[in-house]
């Protein structure tokens, strides 16, 4: 197959699958010859390239993640009352912090960035997060103490209130 072969093949699979697959247009195509390493080349710089980007990006996403983490430890002493935040108290939040705003240049996209916060936080622990929410779990340990807790903590009184055999 020839490059021109190969362009015009992604063409027709990119208009057949695109409900199905993204394909993104930042990622070229590359034409390898196994008989030829000099052809290996171009796939060789991409990805040396790419993965220099992600490294060079990776320690500030943790850095903002950590103090991230501090500021919702803060938030959760001086608000008890308040284990839950809307999403846009949340946005808030990350407004604040300074790192955040550095890292992320481009304010464009703020929301999705922000979204990749949560994200890392809520693997992490932190918080309670779904994307689909409005609302953000702050102190993870009240839900599964609380919430939780009071679902899974079933005595005999709320059984038979219910009409269950406990």
């Amino acid at each position: 197959m020839t490059p021109n072969q190969l362009t015009t093949s992604n063409q027709k699979l990119e208009k057949k699958y695109k409900k199905l697959v993204n394909i993104y247009d930042i990622i070229p195509s590359f034409w390898i010859d196994a008989r030829s390493t000099s052809s290996i080349q171009p796939l060789a710089r991409f990805v040396t390239n790419e993965i220099k980007h992600i490294l060079d990006h990776l320690p500030k996403v943790l850095e903002v993640c950590l103090q991230m983490g501090k500021v919702i430890i803060q938030w959760n002493e001086e608000h008890t009352n308040k284990p839950m935040v809307s999403w846009e108290t949340f946005e808030k939040l990350c407004a604040k912090n300074t790192n955040l705003k550095c890292f992320l240049g481009d304010q464009s996209n703020m929301k999705k960035h922000y979204q990749v916060v949560a994200q890392t936080l809520y693997e992490g622990g932190n918080v309670l997060y779904f994307e689909n929410l409005e609302f953000m779990v702050m102190d993870a340990n009240w839900f599964c103490h609380e919430i939780l807790g009071s679902l899974l903590a079933f005595d005999e009184s709320y059984c038979a209130a219910l009409g269950l055999m406990c």
